[in-house]
């Protein structure tokens, strides 16, 4: 949330002649979620599939600001809930486990024409609240860990609708100390997401007004 809200006000105060949007984002995400097993790590449970197989819908919220009628600054904010299937190696009844997901999206896109648009951009991500699922019960471990990360994007513009396909790839794995004995490869996904934009203000309107205040 705190980078929703810092890049808002970066929007806000940075004197543009372009407009501001902002809009709700609907998705789906399919992640390939991988353990990483090392001898002698202690590993107590591993991830049973290796491809992009973990799926899960999202939510968020989006923010567009135009430099000119063709480059724009976008950021995103989205959350999921991932729920990945596991095995332990000793005598645990692990079947799963799950953590919450929030992904910041940091890009510049860029308008090939009126319609078709490309971005790349970096994320800097939250896995917190993993939650151990046993045969018989819950066990919510409150571990928080930031991935950092890069993306690339293309999608359709259509009228105030965005259909978006991107491509995230982690820069972070998972280790030691942070999810008890757990360690992951950087998660790598893939995704489509569906916004419509709002226009908040045009910057330039925005600051005209500011000068027309009578003077003494």
């Amino acid at each position: 949330m705190k980078y929703l809200i810092t890049a808002f006000f970066v929007i806000l105060f940075i004197d543009l002649k372009s407009q501001t949007y902002i809009g709700p984002v609907l998705g789906y995400d399919w992640s390939k979620i991988v353990s990483n097993y090392k001898e002698n790590q202690g590993i107590i449970y591993e991830t049973v599939n290796v491809g992009y197989v973990t799926k899960s819908p999202f939510f968020g919220i989006k923010l567009e600001q135009y430099f000119s009628s063709r480059l724009y600054f976008f950021y995103q904010l989205k959350y999921m809930q991932k729920s990945v299937k596991a095995i332990t190696p000793g005598l645990l009844p692990v079947e799963s486990f799950r953590f919450n997901y929030l992904f910041n999206d940091f890009s510049i896109k860029y308008l090939i024409s009126n319609n078709f648009y490309f971005g790349l951009g970096l994320n800097i991500n939250k896995l917190s609240d993993l939650d151990l699922v046993f045969i018989y019960n819950d066990n919510d471990q409150h571990y928080i860990q930031y991935e950092k990360g890069l993306h690339v994007s293309s999608g359709i513009k259509y009228k105030n609708f965005d259909l978006e396909f991107y491509f995230f790839k982690s820069l972070t794995p998972i280790n030691k100390g942070v999810f008890l004995y757990f360690y992951l490869d950087p998660i790598n996904s893939y995704g489509f997401n569906l916004s419509y934009s709002f226009k908040i203000f045009n910057k330039l309107d925005l600051f005209k007004r500011k000068s027309n205040c009578p003077t003494f």
